[in-house]
């Protein structure tokens, strides 16, 4: 809990691991896993540790509350993410005088293979 108020997240992780180590339906650890894991944006870890906390403990309402809000992130995360690809993959080059920026440096390129 005290890496976790000093925002050492990474010491929380392995702190964790090591109580989960001993005991695996540790809640505390995995709670304080997920929370950890949460705060450093691995969304989809965190939701997995938190179904593994509601498994044992089915009532926890501070591990359901993560839980929704880990999923929604994770989903935001992936949307961001196809959003970019598509801005960067998807669109089709811009042409200038009918010759996209592709064949606009073929033919720089090839006008120096020809010079050399």
């Amino acid at each position: 809990m005290a890496h976790l108020k000093l925002r050492d997240f990474s010491k929380a992780i392995e702190f964790a691991d090591n109580a989960l180590k001993r005991d695996p339906t540790n809640t505390r650890a995995l709670y304080r896993k997920s929370m950890a894991l949460f705060e450093t944006l691995d969304f989809s870890e965190a939701a997995e540790s938190l179904q593994k906390l509601l498994e044992i403990e089915p009532g926890n309402l501070a591990a359901q509350d993560l839980l929704q809000k880990a999923k929604r992130n994770q989903a935001k995360g992936e949307l961001r993410a196809k959003k970019m690809s598509q801005k960067m993959f998807g669109s089709t080059p811009k042409q200038v005088d009918g010759i996209s920026a592709l064949g606009r440096l073929r033919q720089i390129c090839c006008r120096r293979a020809k010079r050399d």
